[in-house]
């Protein structure tokens, strides 16, 4: 189910993309597949640099673009915990949840509760 998921997620970003008439499709459509691949709360620079560990070198003004992109088409949520520079994740339609930070180390859990 999540693979045919991504696939329509795919399938949406491309479409747009050509609508919007954007350059740079396939290094765009790298952006996605990584951003696809994680459910983490990354910075614009903790993508660039997760894209890098996959072998995908863009500037990272491209891959921050990018993900303003998929923010702007549905695809992501921008998150801005703290004061902290904005997080990026993956955007569930339908699915809520919340987040707990810790204030001594940072990271950030997930949790759902329906009130």
């Amino acid at each position: 189910m999540v693979n045919g998921l991504h696939n329509d997620e795919r399938r949406q970003f491309e479409r747009l993309l050509r609508q919007q008439r954007m350059d740079r499709l396939g290094d765009r459509m790298a952006v996605l597949e990584i951003f696809l691949t994680s459910e983490e709360h990354h910075t614009a620079e903790g993508w660039h640099k997760l894209l890098k560990q996959n072998g995908v070198n863009l500037g990272a003004a491209f891959v921050a673009e990018n993900l303003e992109l998929l923010v702007r088409f549905g695809l992501a949520t921008r998150r801005d915990f703290e004061g902290g520079p904005p997080r990026y994740e993956h955007r569930h339609l339908g699915e809520h949840h919340d987040h707990l930070i810790c204030t001594a180390c940072g990271s950030i859990s997930e949790f759902h509760d329906p009130d």
